[in-house]
């Protein structure tokens, strides 16, 4: 089993799981800046975009804008999250903690992060579809 103290991991393992860590520890961070990023531009969209409707007459998008994109904040900060714990779990098992918890840790934490991605792209794709359909048939639809 892997609670065995006496097993070795071979080098280039080793300098696998060291390059994979750093690589995840980086895209998350630069997710989290993202959401960072994200959350400030709903702000001022939000607030801009009703501060110039206000004096533009109403011709300016609504400022629920802004709001809508503060929604998508959560699709990049849950797998930043998922890459952030993989790293973490990594970089334990670097350390010497070669236990099958936390093994188990980083495993789940990269199929999870896989998991969210691909409902993801899943529901993209679907959307895309659909709006291209949509695109088709409104058109179709006037001239009838």
């Amino acid at each position: 089993m892997l609670e065995n103290p006496n097993l070795q991991m071979p080098g280039n393992i080793r300098d696998y799981i060291r390059s994979t860590a750093g690589w995840t520890r980086f895209l998350s961070i630069l997710g989290f800046i993202g959401v960072g990023f994200m959350f400030i531009f709903a702000i001022i969209i939000t607030i801009g975009l009703s501060f110039f409707r206000n004096y533009a007459h109403g011709n300016t998008a609504p400022p629920f804008f802004g709001l809508i994109y503060m929604l998508e904040i959560p699709l990049v900060l849950i797998p930043s999250v998922y890459l952030f714990k993989y790293s973490g779990a990594l970089k334990n098992i670097l350390a010497g903690s070669m236990d099958a918890q936390t093994i188990e840790n980083a495993v789940r934490y990269q199929k999870s992060y896989w998991k969210f991605v691909s409902i993801l792209v899943l529901a993209g794709l679907i959307l895309g579809m659909l709006g291209i359909l949509i695109a088709i048939m409104v058109p179709l639809m006037k001239s009838l």
